[in-house]
């Protein structure tokens, strides 16, 4: 990946298998689940793994509501049962969160 990513903010199996037994509210992911189709993914192998991850973890910890960036434009979806948001860059304030 680029130089502002770092193998050591992969997620770990070790991590996901944590969340078995774990139910969320509110998941906040900095990129978008495997399964939520974008003509802007990346088409690596890393990025491909992230998504995959975060993905796992969206079906173990079943939230009511995902928050996500990444992608800089900003998106509701419904994705299964799981409200859905991704989020715009940080100069469009009408399309941003605040989570207190």
């Amino acid at each position: 990946m680029n130089e502002s990513w770092f193998v050591e903010e992969s997620i770990t199996d070790e991590q996901i298998d944590k969340l078995k037994h774990e139910k969320v509210d509110i998941l906040v992911t900095h990129d978008a689940p495997l399964n939520i189709l974008r003509e802007d993914y990346k088409n690596d192998i890393d990025s491909s793994i992230n998504r995959q991850k975060i993905q796992m973890i969206c079906d173990i910890v079943d939230p009511d509501i995902l928050i996500h960036g990444h992608y800089h434009q900003f998106n509701k979806y419904v994705y299964k049962n799981i409200d859905c948001c991704a989020l715009a860059h940080n100069h469009r304030p009408q399309e941003s969160f605040v989570i207190l």
